[in-house]
């Protein structure tokens, strides 16, 4: 199967700005919500890894496969190029990030023992 990527880039691009939008709009106003009744905190370091981490996007590939219609190629090519850059930037950014954020050791450990008995992980002190 091959794809016309000409129109693509600029949709991929668009839809890629809305997806992480749309990430950011679901997680952390729901971390907020959830936070009101819990006595452990969703801590925004752990948002910020949800938000960052979550995005793959293989299913709507699958489903971009069957579109019917005169722009079936431009909106596969626009799915693949998103599922592409996800997988490559956000996937292959997660343990950087956590690094970074100091939520695991170089040697990809949770650096807090508490956070380990407690079943997390994640350390999630601010």
């Amino acid at each position: 199967v091959t794809f016309d990527y000409t129109n693509a880039w600029k949709l991929a691009f668009g839809g890629l700005v809305l997806c992480l939008i749309g990430r950011a709009l679901n997680i952390f106003p729901l971390a907020f919500i959830v936070n009101l009744f819990r006595t452990k905190k969703i801590t925004p370091k752990v948002q910020f890894v949800l938000w960052f981490s979550g995005l793959r996007g293989i299913i709507a590939f699958a489903l971009a496969l069957n579109v019917p219609g005169a722009d079936h190629n431009v909106i596969a090519s626009a799915t693949l190029i998103i599922v592409i850059m996800t997988i490559l930037l956000f996937g292959g950014g997660t343990v950087p990030v956590l690094r970074l954020l100091n939520m695991i050791r170089e040697d990809d450990t949770v650096p807090d023992e508490e956070a380990e008995e407690e079943g997390s992980l994640l350390r999630d002190g601010d």
